[in-house]
């Protein structure tokens, strides 16, 4: 039908959901009330991929696809952590195997009775295709007798997985709990004997095949069905033409999250890599997408799945996995940090897609209307006319789509200060700004205030000011604001004050450090991972670096763990977590050093990224973020604590004594805290582990995540000295029955390929 609001282009219809027993594409037929025409087909499914191949069918093992031996519900389940080995290699992330949870059957021992992949009290339940029914329903639950499963299934454990770790995602980073918003997974269908994935709605399942014999269980496209179904009970797009397409970018940005939030230093713009890159975020155009809207593939009804020629008419929908393209770049545009002057922050930019998602698009949403959105949400976020705004609007303009983002004339911002003149004690300094417009009378009128010690200005784009005749931070500021623009552009400048002596401490080469975060006062401690995270002072050598002159007044920072290796950055991009590494003279190897007058320094890059604590300092992880144009943030800042280098192999602390055990936990069922408890020991550093939750480390406070409050299993362990204690079994309890399970929605179907 045409789109145009006349009242000859409307029908009275009756709508029927369509979901035949044993095929997977469900449509909502429209049916004209009064002629029984067929007005228009929707599809109630959604596919990762824009073409149908050739089904394949796939082999299970016969003991993992036989009918279940044991009776699922005649038992009482707990959720357990197991092991097991993925489909694609690099999710181990340099571990040997990866914890997960499982369903255990029956209350014997964990490691010598029947577990399954499910999760007590949810609606996950992840499945092999054993018979080629398509449907979830028609397969067993998938089993087995102990904890480590291996490789013996890696399409349905990495599945499994995934679906848990992409609940996680929604959960911590945008605060939503499941598919639904109240606690629903989906299900999960792997060995499917389609090549493509797909999200089926009336089943509330997620299905994968395998394409050109390569497994579609990846972190990006799992994230891509989540999103479909999180779309079904948030905004709803229709599954073809423009909203299609926004559906379908909403999935492809999504999916890019989860290979993120799992693969934090090993994560890419290329969607379905593992198995041959079908769409790029960076760069749409390499695989055929548009990244631009004045390149749009037209739109041409009847939208029909399948690409042409086959079926007849086949456009994919009207092109939902080719014009997708344009909104995928404009979020690499605010994502991506080396991109343009549009970044904003990736966490931040993908909060804001959910946020337009859940609270302002419909179903019927086109590009113009996710432009104006987008906007919007930036607007109540951070501001009218703040940097982010203008950040957002400025993406969608450099991928065709324009909008003036502020009042006519308020588009501007102020460029980044600069400093000229002596920086000793007692010097004048000039500080500098320019104000940058979008358009050509954005900078008229805009009046400038700067404010800082000892500052003179005449109200105009300069200001001078007297230095100190101490060493030490100086720290300047200018706001523009015009009249009818709300809030003013705001920008600061750190001057460094030299009076040739140096109020920190001298850092000696050779010499060895404990580093003490300026925020808590925690130190930066090696863990089993790899990784360089905040911890407790234990007296330990892998709180122990030796910082040496590598020229150039720069520094390597070497772990005294006996593993001599050094702090290491590979990428240089904000965001990337430091690792350690042997000593190859690698740019990223080497640090400089900044002073901030009272005793704390700042390492950073020779593209001036610095250290950060990530979070603000309020998770354990050093990554690298922020640059020397900023202030000295004390999760920035470090003391450093002078300590003995370790000579040779240092003896091993006696064994734990006095029967050293783990005891039952300190346990808060209303916030999921968690403090591991021990008796006897001999007094020495106690590292904590509960396998699902966290690995090894000193600190025994845990917490537990909210689907898991009630009811759950968790194997508790703790070491000293190298002598581990025996496991102690631990389930969580609120004073009561764990909850019911939550009843299945009924229908509505969607999938990650054109159909």
């Amino acid at each position: 039908m045409s789109t145009d609001v006349v009242k000859e282009n409307f029908r009275l219809c009756y709508a029927f959901n369509i979901a035949p027993e044993t095929k997977t594409e469900s449509y909502r037929i429209f049916v004209d009330a009064t002629t029984g025409a067929i007005v228009r087909r929707l599809p109630l499914f959604a596919n990762c991929f824009g073409m149908h191949n050739k089904p394949h069918a796939h082999p299970v093992k016969p003991a993992l696809a036989a009918a279940n031996s044991v009776s699922i519900a005649a038992a009482k389940s707990a959720l357990i952590a197991a092991t097991f080995i993925p489909n694609y290699a690099r999710y181990l992330n340099g571990q040997a195997a990866i914890t997960f949870e499982t369903q255990q059957v029956g209350n014997q021992d964990p490691g010598n009775t029947v577990n399954i992949l499910a999760l007590q009290n949810t609606t996950l339940n992840t499945r092999i295709d054993a018979f080629n029914t398509e449907l979830w329903a028609n397969n067993p639950d998938v089993q087995r007798t102990g904890l480590a499963w291996g490789n013996e299934v890696p399409n349905a454990t990495t599945a499994h997985w995934l679906t848990q770790r992409m609940y996680q995602y929604y959960q911590t980073k945008h605060g939503r709990n499941g598919i639904d918003g109240n606690g629903r997974y989906p299900r999960v269908l792997v060995n499917w004997r389609e090549a493509n994935a797909q999200w089926d709605s009336p089943n509330s399942t997620i299905r994968f095949g395998n394409l050109r014999g390569a497994s579609l269980v990846t972190a990006d496209v799992l994230g891509h069905e989540y999103a479909h179904a999180v779309d079904e009970y948030t905004s709803n797009l229709i599954y073809e033409g423009e909203p299609g397409a926004i559906d379908e970018s909403i999935a492809d940005i999504m999916g890019t999250a989860l290979e993120r939030y799992v693969l934090p230093n090993n994560w890419n713009w290329n969607w379905g890599d593992d198995f041959g890159t079908e769409r790029s975020l960076s760069n749409p155009t390499l695989f055929g997408q548009p990244n631009n809207y004045t390149n749009r593939l037209p739109i041409n009804p009847p939208c029909i799945g399948g690409r042409h020629p086959a079926p007849p008419g086949g456009n994919d929908f009207c092109e939902v996995h080719t014009n997708s393209g344009i909104m995928n770049h404009w979020f690499y545009r605010i994502a991506e940090p080396t991109s343009t002057s549009s970044f904003i922050g990736f966490d931040e930019a993908a909060d804001l897609v959910y946020k337009t998602q859940r609270y302002y698009l419909h179903s019927t949403s086109n590009y113009n209307d996710v432009r104006d959105a987008t906007w919007a949400m930036a607007g109540s976020t951070y501001g009218t006319c703040s940097d982010v705004q203008r950040k957002v609007a400025a993406a969608w303009r450099a991928v065709g789509l324009q909008i003036l983002d502020c009042p006519p004339g308020c588009d501007y911002s102020l460029n980044t200060i600069t400093v000229t003149g002596s920086t000793n004690c007692n010097g004048q300094i000039t500080l500098t700004t320019n104000c940058n417009g979008a358009y050509g009378e954005s900078c008229n009128g805009v009046s400038y205030s700067w404010s800082g010690p000892n500052i003179v200005s005449n109200g105009g784009t300069t200001a001078t000011a007297t230095l100190p005749s101490s060493g030490g931070s100086q720290l300047y500021f200018v706001s523009g604001t015009k009249s009818g623009c709300i809030p003013g552009s705001f920008r600061a400048a750190l001057v460094e004050v030299n009076c040739g002596q140096s109020s920190c401490n001298t850092i000696s080469s050779g010499n060895c450090y404990t580093l003490k975060v300026q925020k808590n006062g925690l130190r930066l401690q090696v863990m089993g991972d790899g990784t360089i995270q905040q911890q407790n002072a234990n007296n330990q050598n892998n709180q122990i670096w030796k910082v040496e002159d590598t020229g150039g007044n720069q520094f390597k920072f070497t772990t005294q763990d006996g593993t001599n290796r050094v702090i290491t950055s590979n990428s240089g991009n904000f965001g990337e977590w430091l690792s350690l590494s042997g000593y190859n003279g690698a740019t990223g190897q080497k640090w400089h050093t900044q002073c901030n007058g009272s005793n704390h320094y700042r390492m950073y890059r020779d593209n001036g990224s610095t250290w950060d604590v990530k979070d603000y300092g309020n998770s354990p992880q050093l990554q690298l973020y922020g640059n020397t144009g900023e202030s000295f943030f004390d999760y920035r800042s470090f003391e450093f604590q002078p300590a003995t280098c370790p000579t040779g192999t240092p003896p091993p602390p006696p064994p734990p004594s006095g029967g050293f055990a783990v005891i039952a936990p300190a346990y808060n069922c209303q916030t999921g805290a968690l403090t591991m408890q021990t008796s006897g020991g001999n007094g020495s550093s106690i590292e904590y582990q509960i396998p699902g939750l966290r690995g090894w480390e000193t600190n025994p406070n845990f917490t537990v995540p909210s689907w898991q409050l009630n009811g759950t299993q968790f194997t508790l362990q703790a070491r000293q000295s190298g002598t581990q204690a025996p496991s102690y079994q631990y389930t969580t309890g609120c004073g009561g029955t764990p909850p019911p399970h939550r009843h299945q929605l009924e229908a509505h179907w969607f999938s990650l390929l054109p159909a």
